[in-house]
């Protein structure tokens, strides 16, 4: 008689969400998973993954299928398969025949969707285009072209026409809570996920650090902004969030767009779920006095990434690269003199 195939727990995300702290965790806890009877595959970047470093999850997303079939037979008599990775929520609404192939086998998929609200989705989602892809544009700018909450109903009209079980949580409510409501919903005990002790995975960058980033990324390019940004959340994980900051009227413009899809997608969602809009007091509070500056060791770390990272490459843009900064806000000028003076070598 042929072994039932087992049940698939696909965690999908979505971006800024957490992921990166629960793909660590998963990792850290893959005995202690595997003693209530899923298995998660380790990813092929574990031990830095164990240790912080930010993971693309153990699965890449078009091969689900195939990924699925290769780990099953490790899977204990009536356990179950976790996987995790962001891309299936931009890659299975797009392509969704690797789902569509599992589900026609029989397979059980139940999906975990982690969302967040809105205005604080795209503000982690700015500060990552700037660190990732050197976008040199204002918070206000991208608010204006943020449509990424259509992108959430895609995913869910999936799931809607696939009629697979989706557990969504809304982040927003309580990120510290996210282990433990991924323990709720895997049905382990509670401590089961080993989170990183002491810090933050992949945390946010600061007004101070985007606006660094964006510099070295006019300088030296995309590259250059990417390693510059990858060093200051792994080797500076516990610096007090700053967040961009938009205008009222910027703010107010992207509310009015957004509300009638966030009243959509809440009348399909779980009360734990829903997505709030929320007063621009309580977002942004009271605008931030003076110029954000950069600490000393986020200057020492930009100064050692920017001079690290591909060194041939960078040689020719050492004398560009101490123009034009004074031009910007005189405190951020200041605080990037040390990577200047480093660049002039």
């Amino acid at each position: 008689m042929a072994r039932p195939l087992p049940p698939l727990f696909l965690h999908a995300g979505h971006p800024k969400t957490g992921t990166s702290a629960l793909q660590c965790a998963f990792a850290r806890s893959i005995p202690r998973l595997a003693a209530h009877g899923i298995h998660y595959p380790a990813p092929p970047d574990l031990k830095a993954v164990q240790a912080g470093a930010v993971s693309s999850g153990n699965i890449h997303a078009p091969r689900l299928a195939e990924r699925y079939h290769a780990a099953a037979p490790r899977v204990a008599p009536d356990g179950r398969l976790l996987f995790s990775t962001e891309a299936a929520f931009r890659v299975l609404p797009t392509d969704p025949a690797p789902l569509e192939a599992l589900l026609a086998e029989g397979v059980p998929v139940e999906i975990v969707l982690y969302l967040r609200d809105p205005v604080t989705q795209v503000r982690s989602v700015y500060a990552q285009m700037v660190e990732r892809r050197g976008y040199q544009g204002n918070f206000d700018s991208f608010l204006e072209g943020s449509r990424f909450l259509d992108a959430v109903e895609r995913f869910l009209d999936l799931c809607t026409r696939l009629q697979v079980p989706v557990w969504a949580w809304n982040y927003s409510a309580d990120p510290g809570a996210a282990l433990a409501v991924m323990e709720d919903i895997l049905g382990v005990p509670a401590g089961t996920l080993d989170p990183l002790p002491g810090s933050r995975v992949n945390r946010s960058l600061t007004r101070a650090e985007i606006r660094a980033l964006q510099e070295i990324a006019a300088r030296h390019g995309p590259g250059a902004a990417a390693a510059a940004g990858r060093a200051l959340c792994e080797r500076l994980p516990d610096v007090l969030p700053d967040p961009p900051q938009a205008s009222a009227a910027a703010y107010g413009a992207f509310t009015r767009r957004v509300a009638p899809q966030v009243a959509r997608l809440n009348a399909r969602l779980p009360e734990e779920a829903r997505l709030r809009i929320e007063a621009y007091e309580e977002v942004f509070g009271r605008a931030p006095a003076g110029p954000a500056v950069l600490g000393p060791d986020q200057r020492a770390v930009l100064a050692a990434a920017v001079g690290d990272w591909s060194p041939a490459a960078a040689d020719p843009l050492r004398v560009r690269a101490v123009r034009a900064l004074d031009a910007r806000a005189p405190g951020l000028a200041r605080s990037l003199r040390f990577v200047r003076d480093r660049l002039r070598g």
